[in-house]
């Protein structure tokens, strides 16, 4: 029964996130009633198709996040809902990038709150599970499965697979962060979702194990690229990674008869990590602060509201 309640909401969040992004950013123009035409179609791709398969709650937690960018009038909002989503995976505290690029602690500090509550419940609770984590489980993250493996399209993954050291992973994450922080930065007064797709892409990449059913925040980063961007390069990458991603790079190399092990499999495995670390650099080369106040309309308010105080 529960996996039946979670389908439906899987499903019904993701019609409601995917139509509010296209209408948002503008991706149908004058078509924008039809929107709800792309919600077959997101959940085709491979993040969607894997979330509902294993009975995931990623679309869940995005749904949240997104809902408090976009609706929340004020700074806590947001905080919230990345505390309280983050006590259940820890991936969306990344996303308080946003808050913190801009310089809002209220909403930090609401983000903190609601995470550490439900570890002090749990901690008095069930002490020798959370100890247990905190301790130990937390610090190996290949409890979950090999980080080389195909399906990881991390920045760890592809460390991973190109045998390189520790220190090449902790220099990209360094360097991804700021890369999102600069494009964040340069789009400030842009749309909620633009700014969330930054804050979004930058996490899906430093985490050290990103599966790609994690990468349900696909429509966010392709929404980051697009708004207030109309620039060739962009729209190309954007295409390549949606398409890319409505397949999965495990499904491309077993097509093509290809070993992960191989150059040419290392790069089709990695695709997906790269494209979203050239978005970022293309938005930040490419964008300026007067387009991107130029994209500020009244849908967009609520950004205005997280600047502002």
């Amino acid at each position: 029964m529960s996996f039946i309640v979670l389908t439906a909401a899987t499903v019904a969040l993701t019609h409601f996130v995917v139509c509010d992004v296209a209408v948002r950013v503008g991706w149908l123009g004058q078509f924008s009633r039809s929107a709800w035409l792309l919600t077959p179609l997101v959940l085709a791709t491979a993040p969607f198709l894997d979330t509902l398969t294993y009975g995931q709650i990623n679309v869940v937690l995005m749904a949240v996040c997104y809902l408090a960018s976009t609706r929340c009038r004020n700074q806590w909002g947001f905080g919230l809902a990345v505390g309280l989503t983050a006590a259940v995976k820890l991936t969306p505290l990344a996303l308080l990038l946003l808050p913190l690029v801009l310089w809002r602690w209220i909403t930090i500090v609401a983000a903190g709150l609601s995470f550490v509550v439900p570890q002090i419940v749990t901690l008095v609770t069930l002490p020798r599970l959370t100890t247990g984590y905190w301790g130990s489980v937390i610090w190996e993250p290949s409890r979950v499965g090999n980080l080389a493996y195909v399906d990881n399209l991390s920045l760890r993954g592809i460390v991973e697979r190109v045998g390189a050291s520790a220190w090449v992973w902790i220099l990209a994450v360094v360097l991804t962060v700021g890369l999102a922080a600069m494009a964040i930065q340069r789009r400030r007064h842009a749309r909620p979702a633009a700014l969330l797709g930054f804050a979004a892409g930058c996490m899906v990449l430093i985490s050290p194990v990103t599966w790609v059913h994690h990468l349900v925040w696909w429509p966010h980063i392709a929404a980051t690229w697009t708004a207030d961007t109309p620039r060739r390069p962009i729209t190309v990458v954007t295409v390549l990674f949606t398409m890319y991603l409505a397949v999965s790079p495990k499904h491309i190399l077993d097509w093509l008869s290809l070993s992960p092990g191989s150059a040419f499999g290392q790069l089709l495995a990695s695709a997906p990590g790269i494209l979203v670390l050239i978005g970022t650099i293309l938005s930040v080369l490419l964008i300026s602060p007067n387009m991107s106040r130029a994209g500020l309309t009244s849908e967009g308010q609520t950004s205005a509201t997280l600047q502002k105080g």
